[in-house]
């Protein structure tokens, strides 16, 4: 099945091919890349890229993963724009105090909807959310998955048109305390290969496995109901000898016990922010591509 409506040249995809493969934990996929690319669209552009959508870039195959990020660096939020909200999500944000907080929530909340509009062919205020048990939106009857993140100024939303996904970013920043809590919530060998290094590097290696572990989880549905400590991440690099970085960015495989069993990329949203994609996938020959 194919979802193909409207979209727009200033906004671009993330796009690229894996081939997934493995039985448990963390497998290595050796299949080759095509170019990967993810570019912005500033939030005062929307109106335009909702006036100028081309209907192929928002075309959704069973093997098509789309990635979009949009930035807001200001205070302010158009009034204008607040008509294509749901009551519900103006309460939240009346609930925020800080000023800044409340124009990025509601930026990404438009930016949500706009979005999703494109994918299934109505209007942004016409996107009408549901929540599972554990507060993840999902559109109901609609065959379109979707996760938002944000971490600062900037957002990812993610979209497939057949499998439930998760996504994560989180700006690098220093974790004093990342081996502590890394004892706490990842596995030994995760803690080890976080602990061999010092600095930013360190902080690096921990929040790589933390925004893996959030994708991971949104992808389920759980949320951070799932304990994070309850099934391990294990990166290709951990195991290789004098390999520090040389995997990055290849898919690879995680399992969450028996009954759940995800693709996961990682991926850098801009210079100074991680990300990490997780599909839970139905088949073992699922892949991603443009």
């Amino acid at each position: 099945m194919k979802h193909c409506l409207r979209t727009n040249p200033s906004v671009y995809v993330m796009q690229y091919k894996t081939e997934l493969g493995g039985e448990s934990g963390a497998v290595s996929v050796p299949s080759p890349f095509p170019e990967l690319r993810l570019k912005s669209v500033a939030f005062e552009d929307l109106s335009v890229f909702l006036a100028s959508a081309r209907r192929a870039d928002f075309c959704l195959s069973e093997k098509i993963v789309h990635i979009w990020k949009i930035r807001n660096e200001g205070l302010r939020f158009p009034a204008g724009q607040l008509a294509l909200l749901s009551e519900d999500e103006k309460g939240r944000a009346s609930l925020l105090t800080n000023t800044l907080l409340k124009s990025r929530f509601l930026t990404f909340r438009v930016f949500l909807r706009c979005m999703l509009s494109m994918y299934i062919g109505s209007g942004p205020q016409e996107v009408c959310f549901s929540y599972n048990d554990y507060g993840k939106p999902e559109l109901g009857s609609k065959n379109i998955f979707f996760n938002l993140s944000h971490s600062g100024d900037l957002a990812v939303a993610a979209f497939s048109g057949c499998n439930e996904l998760g996504v994560d970013i989180e700006r690098v920043k220093p974790v004093p305390e990342a081996v502590e809590i890394a004892r706490n919530l990842f596995s030994r060998i995760e803690t080890r290969w976080i602990g061999a290094v010092n600095g930013m590097e360190r902080w690096k290696r921990f929040l790589r496995c933390w925004v893996i572990r959030e994708a991971c989880v949104k992808a389920i549905g759980t949320g951070l109901s799932m304990p994070l400590n309850s099934f391990e991440v294990c990166l290709p690099e951990m195991t290789g000898i004098n390999q520090p970085e040389s995997f990055y960015g290849r898919p690879f495989v995680v399992s969450l016990g028996t009954a759940h069993r995800l693709s996961v990329r990682e991926f850098i949203p801009d210079d100074s922010c991680l990300g990490a994609l997780a599909v839970l996938h139905k088949h073992p020959d699922f892949s991603l591509l443009h």
